[in-house]
């Protein structure tokens, strides 16, 4: 069963521009897959992600500022993501 999430698409490569200190060994990115993730729906069926997408997406949500702090590496320390 897929990982299903929510995000935003990286306005532009320059995002990685500013990420360094990856712990090893971290996989390159294709730069059309870079994101930034809202939600986390983990492991559902189709069916309840649609939903979950259904739902959301009447929502109005008004323009914000967002600041990013240093990345954080997750999962198992072998295997980061």
């Amino acid at each position: 069963m897929p990982n299903w999430f929510v995000g935003f698409p990286a306005p532009s490569p320059s995002l990685l521009a500013g990420l360094s200190g990856a712990p090893a060994p971290l996989a390159a990115l294709a730069v059309d897959d870079l994101h930034l993730t809202v939600a986390f729906l983990g492991a559902v069926d189709t069916d309840a992600a649609l939903r979950a997408w259904s739902e959301a997406s009447g929502r109005r949500i008004p323009p914000f500022e967002l600041t990013f702090g240093e990345p954080a590496w997750l999962g198992h320390p072998n295997h980061p993501s």
